[in-house]
């Protein structure tokens, strides 16, 4: 079985879009784990409102942050495999047995799927059918979409760790974990067979209006941790840059 562990702070809206988009496209077997971070009361109706077997619903009276919320949801969990994955999201039909797929044939520590960000104002499904016909083989080493985090469950609980909660809120918990995963001497990896739609950090959006610090704090923490691999993550993030440019003056846009 495989756990999909998901963080929400409010944005109901767009939690119900992901929520409703794993359920009528996730054709394995699978149970969701919803971390509330202490929404708001909207938030908390709609999801007492999802009284299905295969969803859980675990509760914080505050904002933990998504690595806080991540690693309760990873502790809870009760599958092989788990996917972290943001709530605002949605998926295509099958998406999760084909980045298991991936993950079994490629034994990547990290599977993540690629992602077209913004409105959803064109055809999902269409447009997932042209992106995997043509790039369905693809596979960009060292990268990672923190958006959809496919992995085993014992990656955190024994291998590598939980991710670190002195990350405030988020931003930076899941690039501290691809380098914790990096130098552990295992991959990550993006496949071209999945592409998701990600609204675009709403969560982390409406918490940088309430409380700016916390980002630049992250940012230090993360500089402080990572300092003697300055080097290392320069060249990888140019040529991930050259990649990403190349990628879309070809096609148009950034996977």
């Amino acid at each position: 079985m495989i756990s999909i562990v998901m963080a929400v702070k409010d944005s109901l809206d767009y939690t119900k879009r992901g929520i409703q988009s794993i359920l009528e496209n996730t054709e394995c077997d699978f149970e969701l784990v919803v971390v509330d971070n202490g929404s708001a009361q909207d938030t908390v109706d709609y999801l007492n409102s999802l009284n299905q077997p295969q969803i859980r619903i675990l509760r914080n009276e505050e904002n933990i942050g998504c690595a806080g919320a991540w690693n309760q949801g990873i502790k809870a969990a009760t599958g092989e495999y788990v996917m972290v994955a943001n709530n605002d999201i949605e998926v295509p039909r099958g998406w999760l047995t084909t980045l298991q797929k991936v993950h079994a044939e490629t034994g990547a520590a990290w599977v993540t799927p690629c992602i077209r960000e913004g409105d959803l104002d064109y055809d999902f499904e269409a447009f997932h059918k042209e992106f995997t016909g043509k790039f369905g083989d693809k596979l960009w080493e060292d990268q990672f979409r923190a958006m959809a985090l496919f992995s085993r469950r014992d990656l955190y609980t024994e291998v590598v760790g939980m991710f670190d909660e002195a990350y405030k809120f988020g931003v930076y918990e899941d690039e501290d974990m691809f380098w914790r995963i990096k130098k552990k001497g295992m991959r990550s990896v993006i496949t071209g067979s999945v592409i998701i739609h990600h609204y675009g950090s709403k969560t982390v959006s409406s918490q940088k209006r309430k409380t700016p610090q916390f980002i630049k704090n992250n940012r230090k923490t993360f500089h402080r941790k990572w300092w003697t691999n300055y080097f290392t993550r320069k060249r990888l993030k140019r040529r991930i840059k050259k990649e990403l440019i190349d990628f879309k003056n070809e096609n148009g846009f950034v996977y």
